[in-house]
């Protein structure tokens, strides 16, 4: 049996760089909580504001901190002949097993946060929906795609000639 593998380290990066973005909204929306507050002397509003900044912000420091780092360790993708197997969670652990034969399609994204640190994400499409596999090293998720584009093509193809044999 083939070895599940990770995704690529560097996506905890990426994965902490969004916190980061949601800090930095929160320090936003707290100075104009606070300047409204201030500016019509209403003082426990700005207590309010203030506390309610101090624990959404701790807690979005603890999540950036602690969350990547799990979420990479309980990530992990199989491919094989047959089916993708994808697990991922923190607390409630999913595993998603897809046949090769229920595959429609499959994209690669990159957006620019993945392309800064030459990543990418795969999204395999089915009949009951989609699948991500992200931060993949861009040069792997190339090779996978191809991969699962041509285990796909053979299968069809095998397929389709034992369609005709049964006819």
């Amino acid at each position: 049996m083939q070895k599940m593998q990770h995704p690529d380290k560097k996506v905890m990066k990426v994965w902490r760089f969004k916190y980061y973005v949601l800090l930095a909204l929160q320090i936003i929306a707290y100075v104009i909580a606070l300047v409204f507050a201030l500016t019509s002397g209403n003082k426990d509003f700005a207590i309010f504001a203030t506390t309610v900044f101090v624990l959404t912000a701790a807690a979005v420091i603890a999540a950036a901190t602690s969350l990547p780092k799990l979420s990479y360790k309980r990530r992990k993708y199989l491919f094989t002949e047959d089916k993708i197997e994808i697990v991922k969670g923190i607390i409630f652990i999913e595993t998603s097993m897809i046949p090769i034969s229920r595959i429609q399609h499959l994209t690669i994204d990159e957006g620019p946060l993945l392309r800064r640190h030459n990543l990418a994400s795969i999204v395999v499409y089915t009949t009951a929906g989609f699948f991500k596999m992200e931060g993949l090293a861009r040069e792997d998720a190339y090779k996978i795609a191809d991969f699962l584009k041509n285990t796909v093509n053979i299968k069809v193809r095998n397929e389709d000639e034992n369609d005709k044999e049964a006819q």
